[in-house]
């Protein structure tokens, strides 16, 4: 009888035509399946549907250790994605990661961007959806998000626009192509940068600050994470992103604000385990938070894990720290 502590892995089911920013989710649970069986763990992964019971009776026929949650969508819809955390939570069952009311409130980038303003941490100012049909002017440049979608959902350069016709003819377009709400955020142009955080035995750490550096763009596009730069390049010869770890001197400062706002952001939201602040840094050095991630992209050489590498934690041991977080959360051995 195999005696190694078993842990499950929660995943959205992902059906065979998914896109490709779904199909990674198998690409993740597959790495961290062979992390986790070195680290001398027993794995069972647990496709998640709408049918929450169903899972839950999986979940709890499998008697886990614990639950490394990778849902970030259920039925390919990142709005629902919550629900699996407050199904772990109403099966008692220790997971790795943030809690439900985390989820919730970064999920939602206009919620998070409203707690971020009231809290007094720089984000891009924005346009609610219910003002943009009568807005009458627009200074500068916006760009269109989705409300709840993560993976780059509805992002291509003309989603950067500069009147109201343009912003109302872009939502019109991505509301019927993708379903859900949309909003106007104010475009920063500038650098991009991410801070990961990871929960350690002596408290949170702000792991290797990273810079995206957006490369063999046509002349003219516009340096950000367009769905296209983030899943339809898959060329290592000819990357459209690369991740710069090194700086000059003169970054010093930047950086210990960018970790000082992740922080801040950490402890705002009430994350656990390990997470992501997405920056954007204007022409004047001003950072704003784009974005705080609760369940990153976990394949080996992605933002979170290689900041990690360059902490001193391998993919493995990276791995393994988000599961020995969790264990210490819930109190086990």
């Amino acid at each position: 009888m195999n005696t190694l502590p078993l842990i499950a892995i929660l995943h959205g089911a992902i059906p065979p035509d998914a896109p490709e920013d779904e199909l990674d989710t198998l690409h993740q649970v597959q790495y961290v399946t062979e992390a986790l069986t070195a680290l001398g763990y027993r794995v069972a992964p647990v496709p998640l549907t709408l049918n929450l019971a169903e899972a839950g009776k999986k979940l709890q026929a499998l008697h886990p250790l614990l639950v490394f949650n990778m849902v970030d969508s259920i039925e390919c819809r990142g709005t629902l994605a919550p629900l699996a955390f407050t199904l772990l939570e109403h099966l008692q069952m220790p997971f790795t990661g943030s809690p439900s009311y985390a989820t919730c409130t970064t999920t939602d980038k206009l919620l998070c961007k409203r707690l971020l303003h009231g809290a007094g941490i720089p984000t891009p100012e924005w346009i609610e959806p219910d003002a943009v049909a009568t807005l009458p002017a627009l200074e500068g440049e916006y760009i269109i998000k989705s409300l709840m979608e993560d993976g780059s959902i509805g992002l291509t350069q003309e989603s950067v626009v500069t009147t109201p016709d343009a912003m109302r003819a872009v939502i019109k377009d991505r509301t019927e192509r993708y379903g859900g709400l949309w909003f106007a955020e104010r475009y920063i142009d500038g650098r991009e940068f991410d801070i990961t955080i990871l929960e350690t035995p002596d408290g949170i750490r702000a792991l290797a600050p990273a810079e995206m550096e957006f490369t063999n763009r046509p002349a003219g596009a516009r340096a950000f994470f367009d769905y296209t730069v983030k899943w339809l390049n898959d060329n290592p010869d000819n990357p459209l992103l690369e991740h710069l770890f090194d700086f000059p001197a003169s970054d010093a400062p930047l950086l210990a604000r960018l970790t000082e706002m992740a922080l801040r952001c950490w402890r705002l939201f009430q994350l656990e385990g390990y997470g992501r602040v997405d920056f954007r840094v204007d022409a004047n050095g001003n950072p704003y938070v784009l974005e705080i991630n609760v369940n990153p992209c976990l394949i080996p050489g992605c933002i979170i894990t290689a900041s990690g590498e360059r902490s001193g934690y391998d993919y493995n041991q990276f791995i393994g720290a988000v599961v020995n977080a969790a264990k210490r959360r819930f109190g086990l051995p």
